[in-house]
């Protein structure tokens, strides 16, 4: 009889294990893979509005996950995050405003950037293209729109007019934007006779024409800073899409909207 309990006992404690030795091994098993289908939240300059969305569409539909974008200035955006707004993706027109968002603690790991651009002026689409800034001086061009001061495209152009020696025949002109797509609507309603924004907005509106383009060593480099933020909850996929992004269709697609390849 005590023989036969204790190999009762030995079976018990044999099942006891093999079922641990079983939770072990799921437990400690590669759960690499895919992510679930998540939805990702980007703010993002509003100069890249064209780009995010067809990106966001193909990534969509190659992966599952949804990509929800909202679009501002990049000084707006980042004021945003750090009180406290709710986002997986930040990508901004300023390394300057990147890195406020950085020394805040909010940036998971670190920024790359994600595209480069390029400032010019732009005019509607039939009208008379001023050879270059100095033909700004005009009677021909009395309201110039240029984003605000804190907007990284405006404070782009104001680097290079200033460089130019053009301060103070064209600043009296400005009617400030709140973003270089505010600009464009100003020169294509008739608002403004030019006005200062990237080449990547002038391809994306048909009723503007670029007048010309300025010189990159009048301003701060151009650059789109992208970084997952670290209280976003959905960062694995996010760190997914920003992959996509660098990726060879990701490059194809910054060409085809006229950015250039960043980092």
């Amino acid at each position: 009889m005590a023989g036969a309990a204790y190999g009762v006992v030995l079976v018990v404690l044999f099942l006891v294990m093999g079922c641990g030795g079983a939770d072990s091994a799921a437990n400690t098993a590669d759960t690499s893979g895919p992510v679930a289908a998540q939805t990702i939240t980007v703010l993002a300059a509003v100069s890249m509005t064209n780009l995010i969305n067809d990106a966001g569409a193909d990534f969509g539909n190659q992966t599952g996950h949804t990509v929800k974008a909202s679009f501002g200035g990049s000084d707006v955006l980042a004021k945003q995050i750090m009180q406290g707004a709710e986002a997986d993706i930040f990508v901004s027109a300023s390394a300057d405003w990147m890195k406020k968002v950085q020394d805040a603690g909010l940036v998971e790991g670190s920024s790359a950037v994600l595209a480069g651009n390029t400032l010019v002026c732009v005019v509607p689409k039939d009208a008379a293209k001023p050879a270059d800034a100095a033909a700004l001086k005009a009677d021909t061009y009395k309201i110039l729109a240029i984003a605000g001061e804190t907007v990284p495209a405006g404070k782009y152009a104001r680097q290079a007019i200033d460089k130019l020696g053009l301060t103070g025949d064209l600043s009296p002109r400005f009617v400030g934007q709140k973003d270089v797509r505010a600009v464009l609507r100003a020169v294509t309603a008739g608002e403004a006779e030019a006005g200062f924004v990237y080449r990547t907005d002038a391809l994306a509106e048909a009723k503007v024409a670029v007048a010309f383009e300025f010189d990159a060593k009048l301003h701060t480099r151009i650059v789109y800073p992208a970084a997952v933020l670290k209280d976003g909850k959905a960062r694995a996929a996010a760190n997914e899409f920003l992959a996509w992004l660098r990726s060879a269709q990701g490059l194809k697609l910054l060409a085809k909207h006229g950015f250039v390849p960043g980092d």
